[in-house]
């Protein structure tokens, strides 16, 4: 394992109830696919689930069924 893949545990103390912890320390060290399998080990995400995370799921077709008078889509980052 190399310095830029060190495995990021929840810091010490932070466990709460149900035994899970929202602080990763160095979280923003892991680059995108690292980070989703973080995620998917902190709340086992489904293939479906993680697929939708990794692509660009929004067609024309179908932001136009969502909003009034659609005229395209864009992609927005979205973080924890």
């Amino acid at each position: 394992m190399t310095a830029a893949k060190k495995k990021i545990e929840p810091a010490f103390g932070e466990e709460r109830k149900n035994g899970k912890c929202s602080r990763y320390p160095g979280f923003f060290k892991l680059d995108v696919n690292d980070r989703l399998d973080a995620l998917d080990k902190w709340t086992t995400l489904t293939a479906k689930e993680k697929w939708m995370l990794k692509q660009e799921t929004l067609t024309p077709e179908l932001a136009d069924l969502m909003v009034e008078n659609a005229v395209g889509v864009f992609g927005l980052p979205l973080g924890l």
